[in-house]
């Protein structure tokens, strides 16, 4: 465990990274399916999930638009793009 200000933070495990990386890549995975991608049961993953978002280290669960496709603008340095 480490400590930080106020607040203790466990160190991240290779299941705690597991479930970050599988949620980075779908964040709407259920637990059933995380725990059968990790081998272990649902409680455990539910906990660790729980764990993390409370830790902060799930701050959020967002949705990625494609810009193009609801026709959405672009900014880069050089102007605009479509």
């Amino acid at each position: 465990i480490t400590k930080i200000g106020k607040n203790t933070m466990a160190l991240l495990d290779q299941i705690d990274i597991k479930i970050l990386q599988a949620l980075q890549n779908n964040a709407k995975v259920n637990m059933k399916e995380l725990s059968a991608e990790l081998n272990i049961s649902k409680t455990p993953v539910y906990e660790r999930v729980k764990r993390l978002e409370e830790e902060g280290y799930i701050r959020n669960y967002v949705a990625l638009v494609d810009n193009k496709k609801v026709g959405l603008l672009q900014c880069f340095a050089g102007g605009a793009q479509r």
